[in-house]
């Protein structure tokens, strides 16, 4: 996501951090790590596969072979561990704001 488009959620988490303390923060790392992961392998992969770059894309292949593989979701929760991460952490931070927000969890 590009820095003009992560200003106002930066605006958001600083207000919360006021608010609240910087719990939310902590609890945005792990979504904000698995974001930059994915980026990285959308970039990697356009630069592999769509600049007709055969370095490239033999380099993509070893960051394969040592890396989990995210950019293809199998769209099953048991298997995607990619997913799961995303879900756990995702969770994490909406219980935060449900409970500080008077709606309870449904």
């Amino acid at each position: 996501m590009s820095l003009k488009r992560r200003e106002p959620i930066h605006a958001k988490v600083l207000e919360i951090d006021a608010t609240w303390g910087k719990g939310f923060r902590t609890l945005l790392e792990p979504l904000k790590k698995l974001e930059h992961e994915l980026f990285a392998y959308i970039q990697l992969h356009i630069d592999a596969h769509l600049r007709g770059n055969t370095d490239l894309a033999k380099e993509y292949r070893k960051i394969l072979k040592e890396r989990r593989d995210i950019l293809y979701d199998s769209l099953n929760d048991e298997e995607d561990d990619y997913r799961k991460e995303f879900l756990v952490s995702f969770k994490l931070v909406e219980e935060f704001l449900r409970g500080r927000l008077g709606r309870g969890l449904s």
